[in-house]
């Protein structure tokens, strides 16, 4: 069995981190309506490639900015961010040992800048879970979430080819990435500024259950025969295209 995490949401409480980074740098290239709420509004989930695609598409030539420049100083102001104001779920940790203590693979497919995910994983003490040949994430494939490719990409590296995988995501993009890869998704809402909007839209999404926190994992893992039969989340059998 393999669980494949989302990382900014849904491991760590980053979300708000992240968005107030690029909206800080939208900012100064002239674009001061993207405020942090409108960025999580607006980005969630998506890829900063798509984002910015997004605002090109919005303003024309007025956002005539360079993204690779974009890019540069959203990682470096990211990982300042994160190194003073990360937080993280007091019950994470116990809980990936949990998951760990009972054989359960685990790995991180996440949209991010890959070097702004390492950080993250490493400042929130998640290392030992997740070491560097765990990490997965949109720089390693051709289109990333919503396109199946990065969750498809991860199981094939993980060597968990045979294994029944499910997904735990915070973002509708990541939804549908899971389910156009054919797989179980796990929805989560503890780290969103509006939980209940949230769960609405990920299970509009197709999310098969969604949790608030992740200690609710322990639960689902401790009795799947009944969180398979009472809340229709088993297992899919995980497919390598």
């Amino acid at each position: 069995m393999v669980f494949i995490f989302d990382c900014d949401g849904t491991l760590v409480d980053s979300e708000y981190l992240n968005n107030r980074a690029l909206s800080e740098i939208l900012a100064e290239e002239g674009f001061p309506q993207y405020t942090p709420e409108k960025c999580l509004e607006f980005f969630t989930g998506f890829s900063l490639e798509d984002c910015l695609r997004s605002i090109k598409e919005t303003h024309g030539a007025a956002a005539a900015f360079n993204d690779r420049d974009i890019i540069k100083r959203y990682t470096a102001r990211t990982i300042a961010n994160m190194e003073r104001d990360l937080k993280i779920d007091p019950q994470t940790i116990p809980t990936l040992s949990h998951l760990h203590s009972l054989g359960i693979d685990m790995v991180v497919a996440s949209n991010g800048e890959f070097e702004i995910v390492r950080e993250t994983v490493w400042s929130a003490g998640l290392a030992d879970f997740f070491p560097l040949r765990k990490i997965f994430t949109k720089d390693m494939v051709s289109y990333p979430k919503p396109a199946p490719d990065l969750f498809l990409f991860a199981i094939r590296k993980s060597q968990s080819m045979n294994a029944y995988c499910i997904v735990v995501e915070d973002s509708v993009p990541g939804v549908i990435a899971a389910k156009s890869a054919g797989l179980r998704v796990i929805g989560i809402t503890g780290f969103a500024h509006d939980p209940i909007k949230r769960r609405k839209d990920l299970l509009a999404a197709g999310a098969d259950y969604v949790i608030e926190k992740i200690e609710q994992l322990r639960d689902f893992v401790n009795h799947p025969q009944k969180n398979d039969a009472q809340i229709h989340t088993g297992f899919a059998k995980a497919q390598s295209k």
